[in-house]
C-alpha cells in the first residue's frame, strides 16, 4: 500500500481513446482476463474478477483484493468520433513480490460497435515497492582512525515492515535497533 499504507492505497491512471467508424461503439469495458499475467510475485496467484457492468476489475491474492482497476469517462461512442476511457488503478494492499517490481500485463480494455466488431487496447501495470530510506544531516567526507563522528539520521522503513538498519563498518555489519 504505498509507504503510507493507512492512506487507502495509492493510485494512478491512464488513458485510451477509442475511434468509432461507421457504426456507433456502444460499450467500453474491461476484456477476457485469461490473458493476464502477473511476474514478480513471491506467492500466490492473481485472480481476476469482473463487476460494474465489466467496468471494474479486481484483483484478489489468497482472497484478500490488492489491486482494483476502474474505466471511467467514455463508455461508448458516435459513429465517426473518438472519445477517452481513463483506467483507474488502486493499490489496495501489498504484493507479496520477490523484488521491487511487480508487472501486471495483458489486461484488455474492448470496444465493441453495434453490430459486435471489437477493437481492443492493452493496459500494463507496475507496481514498485515503496524501498526503505535514510537520510543524514551531514555527511562526512573522511574519519580519521581513532576519532568519533556524530550526527543525526532518520530513516522510513516504508510499508514492508519490519525492517533492519546496518551499519558497515570496514568488512563487519552492526545491526541497529529500529524501535
Amino acid at each position: 500500500s504505498g509507504s503510507a499504507p493507512d492512506e487507502g492505497g495509492r493510485t494512478d491512471a491512464g488513458t485510451l481513446t477509442f475511434s468509432a467508424g461507421s457504426d456507433d461503439i456502444v460499450s467500453i469495458v474491461f476484456g477476457d482476463t485469461g490473458g493476464i499475467s502477473v511476474s514478480g510475485l513471491l506467492s500466490g496467484a492473481v485472480v481476476w474478477t469482473q463487476s460494474d457492468g465489466g467496468r471494474t476489475l479486481t484483483g484478489s491474492i489468497d482472497g484478500v483484493e490488492v489491486i482494483r482497476l476502474t474505466l471511467t469517462g467514455a463508455s461508448g461512442v458516435g459513429f465517426g468520433q473518438s472519445d477517452t476511457v481513463t483506467v483507474n488503478v488502486v493499490l489496495l494492499e501489498a504484493f507479496p513480490h520477490l523484488d521491487e517490481l511487480v508487472s501486471i500485463g495483458g489486461i484488455e480494455v474492448v470496444a465493441t460497435d453495434t453490430d459486435g466488431d471489437t477493437a481492443t487496447g492493452l493496459v500494463a501495470v507496475v507496481v514498485e515497492d515503496d524501498v526503505p530510506t535514510v537520510s543524514l544531516d551531514e555527511t562526512p567526507n573522511q574519519v580519521v582512525e581513532g576519532e568519533a563522528i556524530g550526527g543525526n539520521w532518520s530513516h522510513e522503513m516504508g510499508a514492508d515492515r519490519p525492517g533492519t538498519i546496518e551499519v558497515l563498518v570496514g568488512d563487519d555489519a552492526y545491526a541497529l535497533d529500529t524501535d
